[in-house]
Order: C-alpha cells, then structure tokens, then sequence
C-alpha cells in the first residue's frame, strides 16, 4: 500500500510539473507572436488595392496621408489613397528596386526636429544606427498644417561629411549600399522662410540574401 501511495504522489507532482512547463511555454509563445504581430504593425508597406496591379510608385501628400499609383495588367492606371494611423508619419524614400515609395512609419523610428531661424542650419542627432548593409534613409519637411513645404536646403551626412543635398525640396533620399553601423548619420535643412517647419527622418534596411526585400525600420543606436 505505501509503494502505491508513493508511486501515486510522484506521478502527481510529474504532471503538475509537466503542466507548468507547458503554461510557460505557451506564455512565453503568445508574448513572442506579440511582440511579432507588433513589429509588423509598425511597418505597414504600401500596396495595390488589386493583387494582380502593380506598384508603380507612392508619394506623401500630407503628414499622414500617401498617394498610391498601381497598373493594371491591361494598361490601366490607378490612383488612390492611403492614410496613416495617428502615431504614424509619412516619409518618402527608395526602395530595394530604387523606386520612389512612401511608408506610414511609428514615431519609434523616427527623427524628429524643428527649424530654428530663417537662415539657420537645424539638423538631428548625429547618430548611427544600430544595423548595417544596405540602409536606405528618407527626410520629409512639413508645416504647421501638416503639408508639405520646401526648404531652401536638405542635406545628408555621414560621419560629418556631406553626401547628398537637395535644393528648394521637401524631400531628400540617400541609399548606403554598404553601411557599417559605426558610421553617424545626421540630417540638416535651411528653411529660407519663417515658418515653423518640422522635418522627420527614417532609415529602412534591404537585405535581400536574407528574403528581406521589402525592408525593415532600423532604430537609432544609443548616444553616449
């Protein structure tokens, strides 16, 4: 009788272990599907409305607001629109095939910094980011009513140098086929007018070895 009893107590306590594993394990499995249906949540890829269109190329008319241009497979042109979510900006950059497109980006991802005087350079942080390869980085500058504006200069550095300017735009794009994440990015524009002028910036890697050819958001490395 007391070996049964035995043998009956440590089956029990193997599968309350047991059951405790398998709690954990699908715990620890929801908050990683999570934390995946949130990182795709916060790029959100522009496309056609038809699956059989094609992208043509998208543009941001306004802070949260992309024009979207598809073909049809008869010729067909399509133009639509496509709004972005309140914590969501719009920002304008090349994809992998060097096409113009435009992406509704979290503020997570971003830098972001006003204009200080008429004349004044007003520039981000000069920082690298946390991934290297092939990173291709986007600058929109918009008004206080959310449109957006030219300024007199657009630039981008790399490692204190100069790489790409751009006159009397609100837009400014440069690809890093090569980037090594030591390297510090910033990005400055001129206003050349009085106005409150906000410029939002953001870099997205292509790596298409790795079946990433539709890009990935890369986060700003720490300062020190």
């Amino acid at each position: 009788m007391f070996a049964k009893l035995c043998i009956y107590a440590f089956s029990l306590i193997a599968i309350t272990s047991r059951r405790a594993q398998l709690e954990k394990y699908e715990t620890l499995n929801q908050q990683s599907l999570s934390r995946r249906g949130h990182l795709n949540k916060r790029f959100q890829l522009v496309e056609c409305l038809d699956g059989n269109d094609v992208l043509i190329d998208s543009y941001c008319d306004k802070l949260r607001k992309i024009i979207v241009h598809c073909q049809h497979p008869d010729g067909k042109l399509i133009t639509f629109n496509k709004s972005c979510k309140k914590d969501e900006v719009c920002i304008d950059y090349n994809d992998a095939n060097e096409n113009h497109q435009s992406v509704c980006m979290e503020k997570l991802y971003i830098r972001t910094w006003t204009s200080i005087e008429y004349n004044k350079l007003s520039c981000s942080s000069d920082t690298a980011y946390i991934q290297g390869g092939d990173l291709h980085t986007g600058v929109n500058t918009y008004d206080e009513d959310e449109n957006p504006v030219e300024v007199y200069e657009l630039q981008t550095f790399l490692s204190e140098q100069v790489v790409e300017s751009n006159f009397y735009k609100h837009n400014i794009t440069k690809d890093f086929h090569d980037y090594r994440n030591t390297e510090r990015i910033k990005y400055c524009f001129t206003p050349g007018s009085n106005l409150k002028i906000t410029a939002y910036a953001v870099a997205i890697n292509f790596d298409p070895r790795a079946g990433n050819d539709k890009g990935t958001p890369v986060l700003v490395a720490s300062s020190e």
